[in-house]
């Protein structure tokens, strides 16, 4: 599933599928299994993903206000400009945890799980981002 040049919120839902997303403005939902989820050059101020059993990328043009990722069985990677501010956790149960963030808190147990969690400058958004057997990489460029 290809997706490019949206203004507007989108709501994705699918089994078994590549989806793919390129230049989107507006919010991002999606519920997927055994899909891989590829988004480039996302403006939202919202981003929601629930995925199993495949990695999620995810690189947005804009700070977003909150994003909430669950994967099951899949890595995550997500690349942001700086300006967010506010709550971030991070956690991997079999796993590894990295980010560029200053963040209060992290640990790695070498592979077998890591976490990372604080707060980011004086704002009210939430960054929350979970694995089950897969890293999470969080990015600020």
């Amino acid at each position: 599933m290809d997706l490019r040049n949206i203004r507007g919120n989108v709501d994705v839902s699918t089994t078994s599928s590549r989806v793919t997303a390129e230049e989107i403005i507006g919010d991002w939902h999606s519920s997927t299994e055994y899909s891989s989820v590829t988004l480039r050059g996302l403006s939202a101020q919202r981003v929601s993903m629930l995925n199993k059993s495949n990695p999620i990328d995810v690189q947005l043009k804009t700070a977003p206000s909150r994003i909430e990722i669950r994967n099951e069985y899949g890595s995550v990677a997500v690349s942001m400009p700086a300006g967010f501010g506010g709550d971030v956790d991070l956690n991997a149960t079999y796993g590894t945890v990295e980010t560029n963030l200053s963040l209060d808190r992290k640990k790695s147990f070498g592979g077998a799980g890591g976490y990372a969690f604080g707060k980011v400058g004086s704002g009210s958004g939430k960054i929350s981002i979970e694995t089950t057997s897969g890293n999470i990489k969080l990015m600020q460029r």
